[in-house]
């Protein structure tokens, strides 16, 4: 999709998108940061366990 449209979409102009966001790989970093950061959770968590199977079906689970 074009930056244009995913500016439309959002309800802004092109130049407020590029200057939040001046690149498309900025612009998808802050889109997946949060689920990112839960995934990095749920491993380190899972990484914690002594279990190396429980940990892994822990983040099966999730």
């Amino acid at each position: 999709m074009p930056s244009s449209a995913i500016a439309r979409r959002a309800g802004v102009g092109a130049a407020t998108l590029y200057r939040h966001f001046p690149t498309r790989g900025s612009l998808i970093a802050a889109a997946f940061s949060e689920q990112l950061a839960q995934c990095v959770a749920a491993l380190d968590e899972a990484l914690q366990d002594d279990d190396p199977w429980h940990g892994f079906c822990s983040v099966q689970g999730r």
